[in-house]
């Protein structure tokens, strides 16, 4: 399982939850990058029945339809539709209403067949100050940078 750092910070182990069957799992927290801000995760004796395909050679373009799927507030994974709006290096900025705890969410993109693959993991929203998110800005971390830290491991 790829997720954000923050995610998990401070834990060798997490109580995870699948879906949509509901299955319940524990996993151990194999790799973290404080840098990248990113965390792998492994679940001993359960293969999921979905598994995200990562995005190929060609790098996401502004305005590219995007998927995020998240678990903010909370509440159960949740998808939200965007485009990229932005792509400051190794970042890919969208508006695929990202909210507070989407955090170590996918960011999908689609590809000219209308196949979602993966192309980044949410890692931060939007604030216009300290205490002021700006709902459904949200920023993830490319496949390069992605393929950078499990290349590490």
């Amino acid at each position: 399982i790829l997720t954000a750092k923050h995610v998990v910070e401070g834990m060798d182990e997490v109580d995870v939850t699948f879906y949509p069957d509901g299955a319940q799992h524990h996993a151990t927290v194999v790799k973290e990058s404080k840098k990248r801000d990113l965390a792998l995760l492994f679940v001993a004796g359960y293969t999921h029945p979905y598994v995200a395909s990562l995005q190929g050679q060609n790098k996401p373009r502004v305005f590219s339809k995007v998927w995020k799927v998240g678990g903010g507030l909370s509440i159960e994974p949740h998808p939200g539709r965007g485009i990229i709006t932005g792509l400051p290096p190794h970042i890919i900025m969208h508006d695929a209403h990202t909210i507070f705890g989407d955090s170590g969410g996918g960011l999908f993109v689609e590809d000219k067949l209308g196949q979602y693959h993966l192309a980044g993991i949410i890692v931060a929203v939007a604030m216009a100050g300290k205490q002021l998110p700006m709902p459904h800005i949200g920023f993830a971390h490319d496949m390069a940078t992605v393929k950078r830290f499990l290349d590490s491991i």
